[in-house]
């Protein structure tokens, strides 16, 4: 049995025996030691790099921290193996603010350890989001407007950057405020029919712009395939494309006149068209 003749000794099935187990654990060894290779192989994205300078940090740390739950990395004890992965991923400025704070910086978040003294992603948010630039940003946001041709998508997506910067925290600023900061600029076309809704919330209020958006975009082409008569809809739709390559005015800069304006626009060209079918009775 397993190459020996045991004849009447029954003793000598304990080596082969042990041979086969031997075996058994170096294969599993072997197939754990896989196991490593195996999850750098199969990462989902590389960790993203940190500059400093006008980087937008707080995205960095979220960033960071999608990819590194995303990969499967382990924080390993008091956080050391997200320390090193986060300082590998400093760049420039960035990297000579870390090396020269390295010695108080010992956690990633852990307010438990020194109430929270020697966190990193704290120890850069003090460093780089500064009184100076965030009246900087605050400034940039009461300034910020939609841009001509630019879909509500972009502007939306702007305009989250930046109030994340303003105002980091979930509850440093109410969602009232936001949602004002958000409509107070949109294209003057979706200003009127977002605010009828008194959206509660910026997300709210980007669903709306974005469902009258397409709404618009449809019945402009609807409009546009229509025969009205003497009314010659593609010129009056060119005419407002060409009023909207302008940059839109803030809300408060005298709003009945243009609302006025695209509803007295609007009810000259459906009188036309009464008129028209009128006619034709």
């Amino acid at each position: 049995m397993f190459g020996h003749d045991i004849g009447n000794n029954w003793g000598a099935l304990q080596r082969p025996a042990n041979d086969v187990l031997m075996t058994i654990g170096n294969v599993g060894n072997a197939v754990g030691n896989l196991a490593g290779p195996v999850n750098r192989a199969a990462k989902i994205g590389d960790l993203p790099l940190y500059y400093g300078g006008e980087q937008d940090v707080h995205e960095w740390i979220r960033d960071f921290n999608t990819v590194f739950i995303a990969n499967g990395y382990q924080e390993g004890n008091n956080q050391a193996n997200k320390l090193q992965k986060a300082r590998a991923c400093m760049r420039g400025e960035a990297a000579d603010w870390y090396e020269a704070n390295k010695a108080n910086i010992q956690r990633w978040h852990d307010n438990t350890h020194n109430g929270g003294a020697n966190n990193l992603i704290d120890r850069l948010i003090n460093h780089y989001v500064s009184d100076i630039r965030k009246s900087q940003w605050t400034r940039e946001l009461q300034t910020m407007k939609q841009k001509a041709k630019e879909s509500v998508g972009d502007y939306a997506a702007r305009f989250k950057r930046l109030i994340r910067k303003v105002v980091p925290g979930a509850n440093d600023l109410a969602d009232r405020f936001k949602v004002t900061y958000f409509i107070n600029v949109l294209n003057p076309m979706l200003i009127v029919r977002v605010m009828e809704r008194n959206p509660a919330n910026v997300q709210a209020s980007i669903n709306r712009a974005k469902m009258i958006e397409s709404g618009n975009k449809i019945a402009m082409q609807a409009l546009m395939n229509q025969n009205f008569g003497n009314v010659n809809v593609k010129q009056m739709a060119q005419n407002i494309v060409k009023e909207q390559k302008e940059e839109p005015k803030n809300i408060f800069d005298k709003p009945n006149k243009q609302i006025n304006k695209k509803m007295e626009e609007i009810t000259d060209a459906f009188a036309k068209m009464k008129a028209s079918d009128d006619k034709k009775i």
